[in-house]
């Protein structure tokens, strides 16, 4: 049987065969995120569903954000608009200038009591409202930032339940407040509703784009909060996609007798080719999107210095860019090395339109994507910048799941804490001369969008066998 190359298992003649019979299945995306949706959340199911329907099958999607011109005729999007929430509320009044009347108020009469303060004993006002702040602000932002879409979505479920009697339902998060919503709507597993006349033969999928409650609480009361709604979902739910199989490994550890499957993140081929470019006539090495606390630029910055050091004829028409907006320690830290071993080297076009970002990305000679402490999550620009043709390098620690898909796409890896094997990369590839990549086969969305089919039809991977109570319940 023939294998993508980032080890999903590549379609025979019979599961083509049994593709053409799903022709017709009934899916429902429940997603904050859609296209045209700026979320690089809203690309995944923008992308499979499109390729799906392509396939025959009949998608219906909810999503926070509406449909445009752009959006195939074939696929029917739903627009749930947001309730207002305390949190919303509360931060609306934050920013009016009553607020900003307030805080003025408060931090003048701070400045008169403070001799007072230093007599009470010593005891820790400051602190314990500190805490308490904190623990009222994750609860009113829990479970997550889509929390005001919650109720909606769950009435325009049971709504598409009623009139679309979808097949299957497919739930995709962060934020996953989308799997609430359908776990709200009344979804229940598939073995239990045999006596359903309403819900009979749906099966729910939450699909995992990033990790739930171990990544996202914010206090240690909410982590437990977090985690109870998150098993209340699993107990009802089918099956679970993750992005990688190293998250798909964890979460079995997690979460055992759910059972879990691994779909790649990829891009969509189309626009892949109708974005491509030829090279910029410099050497541009590029990093595209926000630097921020965990994207930390300094091995980049120290790999370029060592590599212009042993290759000195590559430092005319060399260029190191950054594109998109650097928070402050990261900024001085680039402002330094522009004034420095980099003067004349470092661009900072800074925060830019999509679209131009994209065409400094993909008329760059180098991509870098920084992924550092990411151990389960691969950053979209790793795709992005392969599926442009770019050759792509990954700086993120050995055996993340940055760097597995890395290898397997055909990107190279550097260790963040080893700037010699920055260099080292950078003189392979300038070494080699190699202008573009082709688009792997593995995450191309026209060929994930077929493993799709077979996994929300069986349950299983292309070439498994079908998945059975039995199974399932062992985990699969």
């Amino acid at each position: 049987m023939a294998e993508f190359p980032d080890g999903h298992p590549g379609l025979r003649r019979n599961d083509m065969d049994f593709l053409s019979e799903t022709a017709g299945t009934r899916l429902l995306v429940v997603s904050y995120h859609f296209p045209p949706g700026p979320g690089v959340g809203a690309l995944r199911w923008g992308a499979l569903t499109r390729y799906l329907a392509d396939m025959g099958w009949e998608i219906r999607v909810i999503s926070a954000f509406r449909p445009s011109e752009e959006t195939p005729t074939s696929i029917q999007v739903r627009h749930v608009p947001t309730d207002r929430t305390l949190d919303t509320r509360y931060k609306a009044w934050k920013a009016s200038p009553g607020s900003g009347r307030l805080a003025g108020l408060v931090r003048r009469r701070r400045g008169a009591d403070d001799g007072a303060e230093e007599q009470a004993d010593g005891f820790p006002i400051p602190a314990i409202f500190g805490t308490l702040r904190r623990e009222v602000g994750a609860l009113l932002a829990f479970p997550d930032e889509a929390r005001g879409w919650i109720r909606p979505a769950a009435r325009a479920i049971r709504q598409e339940v009623k009139d679309f009697r979808p097949d299957i339902i497919v739930s995709s998060g962060p934020p996953h407040a989308a799997h609430v919503s359908v776990r709200l709507a009344g979804v229940r597993a598939e073995q239990r509703r045999a006596s359903s006349t309403t819900n009979r033969g749906i099966r729910w999928f939450m699909d995992y784009r990033d990790p739930w409650a171990s990544h996202q609480a914010a206090t240690a009361f909410t982590a437990r909060l977090m985690l109870s709604l998150e098993k209340w979902c699993l107990k009802e739910v089918f099956s679970v996609l993750t992005t990688t199989p190293e998250f798909r490994d964890r979460f079995r550890a997690d979460f055992p007798g759910v059972s879990v499957h691994w779909l790649s993140n990829g891009v969509d081929p189309q626009e892949a080719e109708g974005n491509r470019r030829s090279r910029s006539r410099t050497f541009d090495v590029v990093h595209v999107g926000s630097l921020y606390i965990g994207r930390d630029p300094k091995p980049v910055v120290d790999g370029v210095v060592r590599f212009l050091g042993r290759r000195p004829e590559a430092r005319e028409g060399f260029r190191l860019r950054f594109v998109g907006p650097v928070n402050a320690p990261h900024d001085e830290e680039l402002a330094r090395a522009a004034e420095g071993p980099l003067d004349g080297v470092i661009d900072r076009p800074g925060r830019v339109p999509r679209d131009e970002a994209l065409a400094i990305l993909s008329s760059s000679a180098l991509a870098v994507v920084l992924a550092q402490d990411q151990g389960l999550q691969v950053p979209a620009k790793l795709f992005e910048s392969v599926g442009l043709g770019i050759p792509t390098l990954a700086i993120t620690e050995e055996g993340s799941a940055t760097a597995a898909a890395a290898r397997r796409v055909g990107a190279d890896v550097a260790d963040p804490a080893d700037p010699d094997s920055v260099a080292r990369a950078l003189e392979r590839i300038w070494d080699s001369e190699v202008d573009r990549i082709p688009l792997p086969e593995s995450i191309r969305y026209d060929c994930l969008a077929r493993r799709a089919a077979t996994l929300l039809t069986t349950g299983s991977p292309p070439g498994a066998a079908p998945m059975t109570p039995e199974l399932r319940e062992s985990g699969g």
